[in-house]
C-alpha cells in the first residue's frame, strides 16, 4: 500500500463555463506563468494554441509556446528542461511517460471534450507536471446511458458476434477433436476482451463524474467555480478558426515552395502526399490543398 499521495490536498478546480476557462488561460499568459495545457481533442487544442499565439511575433511564440499534437511533431528529450518556462499546449499526443518536475508549483489546464481517451487518460494527462499549484479543468460532455446492463450481457452479445468479428474467431475458436466441430474456448483473452469493453462502457457514462472519482483517489481537493455551464463565445470561437486556418494555409503554401521537404515542420504533410500517392508536382498538391491541411 502507497501512503505518499503526492496531490494530497492540491486544489482541483472544476470551471463549468468555457469562458471563464479561456480567459484563466489568457490571463496566465498575460501575467508570464507558465503552465501545461492538455487536452483529449487535437482540434481543440490547436484552437487553443494558435488563438493564444497569435497576440506574439513569431520568434516570441517559438520562444514561449510549444504545440504537441499528431499534426505537429516535437521532439522533447528532457521535459523537465524541455517545458521550463513554457506554455505547454498538448493533445494524447501525450498520456503518459512524460515526467516534468521543477522546484517551482506550476497551474495544469484540462479541457475534456469526451470524444477520445477515458478519464483515466485524461488524469495521467493533468498530472505529467510532478508540482502542480492547482489544476483547472472543464468539461461539457452530457452524461450517456450504459449500453450493457451488466457484463454477463455482453458477454453473451459478443458470443453471438464471434462469427462475424475475425480477431476474436483467431484467438478463441478451437477444434473440438471428438466432433471436429469449431467451438468458442471462453478463454483468458475473451474474459479480458470483454472486461476492458465494459469497463470502457462504464466510463463513457460520465467522463467528469470518473474524472473527478480519480482525482478523489489521488486525494486532489476538488473545488467548483460558482459559474454556470456555457461553452464559449461564438465570435471567440470564430477567431480560433480563422487563426488555425490562416496558419495551415502559410505552412501549406512554404511546403509547396520549398526546396527541402524533408524537415520536422513538414513531417505531416510529407506523409499525407505519400498516402495519397501524390507526385511531386505544385500543380497536383495545390489541387488537394483542403485535404492535406
Amino acid at each position: 500500500i502507497n501512503d505518499f499521495q503526492k496531490f494530497q490536498d492540491i486544489e482541483a478546480v472544476h470551471v463549468k463555463n468555457e469562458n471563464n476557462f479561456y480567459e484563466l488561460i489568457q490571463n496566465s499568459i498575460k501575467q508570464n506563468k507558465p503552465f501545461l495545457f492538455g487536452c483529449d481533442s487535437c482540434a481543440t487544442i490547436e484552437n487553443y494554441f494558435y488563438k493564444a499565439i497569435s497576440n506574439f511575433t513569431k520568434e516570441e511564440a517559438q520562444e514561449k509556446f510549444i504545440l504537441i499534437t499528431a499534426n505537429s511533431k516535437f521532439n522533447i528529450g528532457n521535459a523537465s528542461e524541455t517545458f521550463k518556462n513554457k506554455f505547454v499546449f498538448y493533445s494524447p499526443s501525450i498520456i503518459t511517460a512524460i515526467d516534468f518536475t521543477i522546484l517551482e508549483h506550476q497551474n495544469v489546464f484540462m479541457y475534456i471534450k469526451g470524444n477520445t481517451i477515458d478519464a483515466l487518460a485524461s488524469f495521467q494527462q493533468a498530472t505529467r507536471c510532478r508540482n502542480i499549484e492547482t489544476l483547472f479543468y472543464y468539461c461539457n460532455e452530457k452524461n450517456k446511458a450504459p449500453k450493457y446492463n451488466s457484463l454477463v450481457e455482453l458477454e453473451t452479445l459478443y458470443l453471438s458476434y464471434i462469427n462475424t468479428a475475425e480477431q476474436l474467431r483467431e484467438v478463441c475458436e478451437e477444434l473440438n477433436e471428438e466432433t471436429t466441430d469449431l467451438t468458442i474456448n471462453e478463454n483468458t483473452f475473451f474474459n479480458l476482451y470483454c472486461y476492458n469493453e465494459y469497463n470502457a462502457d462504464i466510463f463513457r457514462t460520465s467522463r467528469l463524474y470518473h474524472f473527478q472519482n480519480i482525482l478523489k483517489l489521488a486525494k486532489f481537493k476538488l473545488v467548483s467555480l460558482d459559474d454556470l455551464p456555457e461553452k464559449i463565445n461564438s465570435s471567440v470561437k470564430n477567431d480560433m478558426k480563422i487563426i488555425k486556418n490562416e496558419v495551415n494555409e502559410v505552412l501549406f503554401n512554404e511546403f509547396i515552395e520549398s526546396e527541402i521537404k524533408d524537415i520536422i515542420k513538414y513531417e505531416v504533410l510529407n506523409e499525407r502526399v505519400i498516402f495519397l500517392n501524390l507526385p511531386d508536382d505544385k500543380i497536383i498538391i495545390s489541387k488537394y490543398q483542403h485535404i492535406l491541411i
